[in-house]
Parts: structure tokens; sequence; C-alpha cells
């Protein structure tokens, strides 16, 4: 194994870990924002700062398999918890494209409620249909934590956003998909009860 140096505790400290692939993936020219593996490890995904999305594989070979590009710009991106081949890629015009990665084109999309909103978090349900994205307005505090069938692609419900309303920045199913947590800007851990669809614990993250 090759030694690392990692910053922990504003401290180094010296690691051991393994290089499994040495060459570098090149294809992007600007700031990665957002790189995913799918759910069986065989594919990564990332997004760049101009819009750029690669799908691509590193075994046998680093190759790319598909390439998309998105003028509004990419805020989040998300492998199917149920399926390697979909993918959720969440753009800057208030949509969240789903691309089936063996058909290499959007099958379908999600539209939240107003124009020119930020998709900044998707989580898939890996225990069924849904999919909840966050979507927020730019240079406002207006944000929208919706709830999706993806298999009819309609709006299942809005959760509420409680106490005041805070851009939803992060989300995650717990592992039967009976509870959904979320981080919110405001700092506050919400915990959403998916069968009531309500906030059922929220609090203040320690520092």
């Amino acid at each position: 194994p090759d030694t690392g140096r990692l910053l922990h505790d504003n401290k180094h400290r010296n690691i051991s870990f393994t290089v499994l692939h040495p060459r570098d993936y090149t294809a992007h020219t600007c700031q990665v924002n957002h790189a995913v593996f799918s759910c069986d490890g065989m594919f990564c995904c990332t997004a760049d700062v101009q819009g750029f999305v690669k799908v691509w594989t590193f075994s046998p070979e680093i190759k790319t398999i598909h390439a998309y590009a998105y003028k509004t710009g990419v805020f989040a991106v998300h492998w199917s918890r149920r399926s390697d081949k979909i993918l959720y890629i969440g753009t800057g015009n208030s949509r969240i494209k789903i691309i089936n990665i063996s058909q290499r084109k959007a099958s379908n999309e999600l539209v939240h409620s107003r124009d020119g909103m930020n998709v900044i978090a998707i989580e898939s349900n890996i225990s069924g249909a849904a999919v909840v994205t966050s979507a927020v307005l730019p240079a406002t505090n207006y944000c929208e934590l919706f709830i999706w069938d993806v298999k009819t692609c309609r709006l299942t419900r809005s959760l509420e956003i409680t106490p005041t309303a805070s851009p939803i920045l992060s989300c995650n199913f717990n592992h039967n998909g009976n509870l959904l947590v979320c981080g919110a800007a405001d700092g506050m851990i919400r915990i959403y009860d998916m069968a009531k669809y309500q906030c059922i614990r929220g609090g203040q993250s320690d520092g």
C-alpha cells in the first residue's frame, strides 16, 4: 500500500491506502463538484461546474460511457438505490433529469413548481418508487421538498419545512425507507416519518 497524509482534527496523520487504479480520469477540464458510484459499483458519474456530466467505468480500463451537457448547470447527481441503470441529475432550471444509461438519453423528468430553481439534493428510496428532491430559489430561503412517484413521474407530496423555511441541502432514507433525515442551511437536522409525511424530530447540529 501507498502512504498518504490525512487531515483529521486539524492534525496530519499518516494512513495507509491502496491505489486501485493509478491513472486519472481527465475528461473534465474544470472543477468537479459531484462524484458518485452506481449501486453495483461498476460505474462512476461525475459532474463539473460547467454543467458537463460524464458516466464512466474504471475497470478493466478507464472509459467514458456517456456524456451529457446542461447549460443551466448541475447541482445534484444521484444513482438510483434500486437500479444501476437509472441516474438522476438535478439542474438549474427546476428539473430533475431521469436518465437510463442503457438508452443513453433522458427517459423522463421531474419539474418543481417555480422556474429558475436549483435542484440541490436528490434521494431515492430503496424499498419503493419514491424519490425526494430539494430545490431552492437562488438568493432566497424559498425551498421545495417534494416526494415523487418515479413510476408515474407525478408529485406525491410536499413536505413542510418546519419550524422555519430553510434550504434543504442533503437528505437520506434509513435502511427501510420509513424515515428521511435532512440537513438544512439553518443548521437544523430534520427527521420525517414517511408514513405520515410529517417532521417528527428536529434539532440543531452540534458545533
